[in-house]
């Protein structure tokens, strides 16, 4: 398993996890590019002994104190093998934050991570502010 920058070679495998996913991520490949290279963030790659992309993490900080895990997702036939944990890991290594901050439907997994559980909130386009 090795975990390296995303590049452009694996928006191909990324756009292909997304998809399994049913995620909007895949939908249009070049706005998923922009996404996952936009500044303030960083975007890993899990790849497989034979290059394959098996997983993608991305995170959004400021580089000093806060960052958020966007995005972590592996492929299905590489899951409970350590992929998530190793791409959170590094991407928490990586960012130099004092803290990572994460909205998840996969509670069980976030906590036997070490992650502490806080109330949060979603505001989406739609919802109206007054």
């Amino acid at each position: 398993l090795e975990i390296v920058p995303f590049k452009r070679k694996h928006l191909r495998g990324v756009i292909e996890l997304f998809a399994s996913e049913h995620w909007s991520y895949a939908d249009d490949e070049q706005r998923t590019w922009r996404a996952l290279t936009a500044p303030g963030s960083l975007s890993l790659v899990a790849r497989s002994p034979e290059q394959t992309v098996i997983g993608v993490a991305q995170v959004l900080g400021d580089g000093e104190i806060q960052a958020f895990l966007a995005i972590l997702v592996v492929a299905e036939a590489h899951r409970r093998k350590g992929v998530a944990q190793r791409l959170v890991e590094e991407a928490l290594a990586r960012t130099h934050c004092l803290r990572l901050d994460v909205i998840s439907c996969a509670d069980p997994f976030y906590e036997q991570l070490g992650f502490g559980r806080v109330s949060g909130f979603r505001l989406r386009p739609s919802n109206r502010l007054a």
